[in-house]
């Protein structure tokens, strides 16, 4: 369904929920429709709150993934001492972030907007706060692509709260 999505009339939920980024300025309309056609829930979804769930449940996935990517970097011997408080700092963010995500999906779940939208922001801060860990010493080009994508990937169901908030 998202996959037509620049085709959709213009008081479609698809459109206007893809369109709805097109005046945030911290998700652009390409990422947006991107990532939300990548997923294949997106095509049979049928509301924006289904679409904004999906949305979550990918962000979540994705930060499970930079844990794990962190834990893995967190087990090298040859790590710096800086380096290493930097990766614990990120992993713990990170783990903070899930169960942010996961208590906005179920307040997204149960048209709680303003507690969705309170968890989506605490669980962005976890890209922000691990690069901030990596200030002075370097963050390493995979943690920076991590973390700005996970950043883009939370902003999506957060513009869609604003959305649904209306």
């Amino acid at each position: 369904m998202l996959a037509g999505c620049y085709e959709c009339p213009e008081n479609t939920w698809t459109h206007e929920a893809t369109k709805a980024s097109q005046g945030s300025i911290i998700v652009k309309y390409s990422f947006c429709v991107s990532s939300l056609a990548n997923d294949t829930r997106s095509e049979t979804a049928k509301s924006i709150e289904e679409l904004g769930g999906i949305a979550i449940q990918h962000t979540i996935s994705y930060g499970n993934r930079i844990q794990t990517d962190v834990a893995s970097q967190l087990k090298n011997p040859k790590l710096s001492t800086d380096f290493r408080i930097a990766f614990q700092s990120c992993f713990t963010y990170y783990s903070d972030a899930i169960p942010k995500l996961e208590s906005a999906l179920n307040s997204f779940g149960s048209r709680d907007y303003p507690t969705a939208h309170q968890n989506l922001v605490s669980a962005m801060d976890a890209s922000t706060d691990c690069q901030d860990a990596f200030d002075g010493i370097g963050s390493p080009t995979s943690m920076r692509e991590d973390s700005s994508y996970f950043f883009s990937l939370t902003a999506i169901p957060f513009v869609l709260t604003n959305i649904l908030a209306g």
